[in-house]
Parts: C-alpha cells; sequence; structure tokens
C-alpha cells in the first residue's frame, strides 16, 4: 500500500512537471506569435485599439521572477512599439511603457547574457567591447530598440534619460555599440 502510494505520488510529480514544460512552450509560442502578428499587421487602426489587451495579458505572463526569456522580449517589443507609435502626445503614457518595454529587455538580458545585462549599467566603452563580442543579435537587437525608445520618450528629463549621458564620450560609444546592435537586425544577413 505504501510502495503504491509512493508510485502514484512520483507519477503525479512527474506528470505535473512535464505539464509545466508544454505550458511554458505554449506561452513562449502564443507570445511570438502575437509578437509577429502586430508588428506584420497592415492595419494600424485595429492593432492601437486591440493591443492594450494583450500587453496586459503579456504583463501577466511575466510577472513572475523566473518569467520566460522569450516571453519577455515579446512583451518588450510589443510595449516598445505600443509607446512609440499610438501614444501620441501623452508622454507620461509613452514613458510608462518605454520604461516597461526597457525593464523587460534587461530582465530577458540578464537570463540569457550575464556580460551584456552586466555591461548595461558599466560606463559606454565597457559596454561598446562586450557588445562588439558578443553574438547573440536578436537579444542586442530588442534590447537596443527598447532602450532607445525609453531615451526618447525621456529626452525632456535629464535625470531619466541618465542611462547614457549626453557627452561626446558617451555619444562615440554608445554609437559604435547600437551601430551593430541594429545593423544586423534578426532574419538579416550582413553584407
Amino acid at each position: 500500500m505504501k510502495l503504491s502510494r509512493a508510485l502514484i505520488a512520483a507519477l503525479a510529480i512527474t506528470s505535473l512537471g512535464g505539464c509545466a514544460g508544454m505550458v511554458s512552450k505554449a506561452t513562449d509560442r502564443f507570445s511570438s506569435n502575437l509578437g509577429t502578428a502586430v508588428l506584420n499587421s497592415e492595419d494600424p487602426g485595429t492593432v492601437r485599439d486591440g493591443l492594450p489587451s494583450y500587453l496586459i495579458l503579456l504583463d501577466s505572463l511575466v510577472l513572475d521572477a523566473n518569467a520566460d526569456p522569450n516571453t519577455l522580449l515579446a512583451a518588450s517589443k510589443l510595449n516598445s512599439a505600443y509607446a512609440g507609435n499610438f501614444t501620441g502626445d501623452d508622454k507620461v503614457r509613452a514613458r510608462r511603457l518605454s520604461k516597461k518595454a526597457f525593464d523587460y529587455a534587461k530582465r530577458a538580458t540578464c537570463v540569457q547574457d550575464a556580460a551584456l545585462c552586466a555591461a548595461v549599467d558599466s560606463d559606454p566603452e565597457a559596454f561598446a567591447k562586450v557588445v562588439a563580442e558578443d553574438k547573440n543579435v536578436e537579444l542586442m537587437y530588442i534590447l537596443a530598440g527598447a532602450w532607445a525608445g525609453y531615451l526618447q520618450a525621456n529626452s525632456e528629463d535629464w535625470a531619466r534619460s541618465s542611462t547614457c549621458p549626453r557627452s561626446r564620450r558617451c555619444s562615440s560609444a554608445w554609437s559604435r555599440s547600437i551601430r551593430p546592435m541594429t545593423a544586423a537586425r534578426p532574419g538579416r544577413t550582413s553584407g
């Protein structure tokens, strides 16, 4: 009797682990497909009207501290796209959404690429060096896009945009860092 209870418990635990993996894959696929559908839509009005519900849905999927990095990247891309395209003159909303996009991109970066994660908060020269050696083009592209959106949305607020101080040294390092990050967009070949 004790052996059969132990066997049933072991099977239940094993099954739950398999279910968790399936749910994670389904969530990842949903997030990726949603992002692709939104960004490729030929009807911006429908995207503008419908996307807020999906932004909330993606927020719910990344609440966990151990959120899937691909879901974080999808949430970053969509929040960034909405902030840059559909907030109009509402600068407060644009700042809030772009900050969320940048935060999600940084969280995904810290899960997928420890060196790049550490470099985000380092000086511009160290950041440029890490970017030059990094090979994760898609991650760097999404991070760069979210970061640029955050800086643009906060361009009037020097304290918030201090992630890259406006100086010749920073501008030069930033340009050297971002150019390779954005030039080789995922799905494109360089050359």
